[in-house]
C-alpha cells in the first residue's frame, strides 16, 4: 500500500547559489543597476527639458512685461508733457525782478476765477544779503540767486517756506522742497542744480521726492506753483523731460 502525503524532494534537487558562477551573478547585478541608472538619467533629462521650456516661457513673459511697462512710462510722460504745454498758456506774467508781492496777470485767467495766495500775516523778512553774496561767489550756483530768482525767494520767505538765509523751514517738507527746486529749474534757469539745495537744505535725494506726495503737504503744492507764476495744477516735471519732448 502506497501512503499519500507531501513528498519533499531532497535538498540536492533545488538550484543552489553555488551552481551560478560568481562572475555571471555580478554581471547580472551590474547590468540591472546600469539599466536603472540609464532610466533615471533619461527621466532627469526629460525634467531638464521641461524646466528649460518653462524658463524660456518665463523669460519671454518677462521681456513682454518690461516692454509694456516702458510703453506705459512713455505714454505717461507724453501725457504729462502735453498737460504741461497746455498749462504754459495759463502761466501768469511774473512781476519785475524788484517786485516782492505777487501780482497775477488777470488776462491769463479770462473766464476763470483768479487764483490767490492767502498770505498769513508774518513779520517781513528781507533776504540776507551776505547769504546771497556768498552763494554768488560760487559760479556753479550763481543762477540760484540771480535777479530773477530773488523775486521767488522773497515770495517763498513771505509764505514761510524758507527763512531769510534761504534755508527751508519746518513748514517746508521734503516733497514741497523738491517741487520748489523743480520750479526754479523750469522758470528761472535749467542749470540750477539739485546738489546745491540738497547741501544748503541738508536734504538728501531731493529729486527722488519730486513725484512723491505727502497728504500733509498737498495743499502747499498749489502754493508753490502760484509763487512761480504757474497754475495750481501745473505738473512738476524735471527740465530734461520737457526738453526731450
Amino acid at each position: 500500500m502506497i501512503e499519500s502525503g507531501n513528498i519533499q524532494e531532497p535538498a540536492s534537487a533545488l538550484p543552489s547559489m553555488d551552481s551560478i558562477p560568481t562572475g555571471e551573478l555580478y554581471s547580472d547585478i551590474i547590468h540591472l543597476l546600469t539599466q536603472k541608472i540609464n532610466n533615471l538619467e533619461k527621466q532627469l533629462r526629460g525634467k531638464e527639458q521641461e524646466n528649460n521650456k518653462l524658463y524660456g516661457i518665463i523669460e519671454t513673459i518677462t521681456k513682454q512685461n518690461s516692454q509694456l511697462v516702458q510703453e506705459l512710462k512713455e505714454t505717461n510722460t507724453a501725457l504729462e508733457f502735453e498737460k504741461a504745454r497746455s498749462q504754459q498758456k495759463m502761466i501768469v506774467n511774473t512781476a519785475s525782478p524788484s517786485a516782492v508781492g505777487y501780482q497775477p496777470d488777470a488776462s491769463a485767467f479770462d473766464g476763470q476765477p483768479t487764483p490767490r495766495i492767502s498770505y498769513r500775516k508774518q513779520p517781513y523778512q528781507p533776504i540776507n544779503s551776505d547769504t546771497v553774496a556768498r552763494i554768488k561767489n560760487d559760479r556753479r550756483h550763481y543762477a540760484v540767486v540771480c535777479d530773477a530768482a530773488i523775486v521767488y525767494w522773497q515770495r517763498l520767505i513771505n509764505q514761510g517756506l524758507v527763512d531769510s538765509n534761504l534755508r527751508a523751514t519746518a513748514k517746508c517738507g521734503v516733497t514741497v522742497a523738491a517741487r520748489i527746486v523743480c520750479c526754479f529749474q523750469n522758470v528761472v534757469d535749467p542749470n540750477i542744480r539739485w546738489s546745491f539745495f540738497e547741501k544748503h537744505w541738508k536734504m538728501n535725494h531731493l529729486q527722488s521726492n519730486l513725484h512723491r506726495s505727502s497728504y500733509r503737504d498737498e495743499k502747499k503744492y498749489a502754493v508753490v506753483n502760484r509763487i512761480f507764476g504757474r497754475s495750481d495744477d501745473a505738473p512738476f516735471l524735471v527740465k530734461s523731460k520737457l526738453e526731450e519732448n
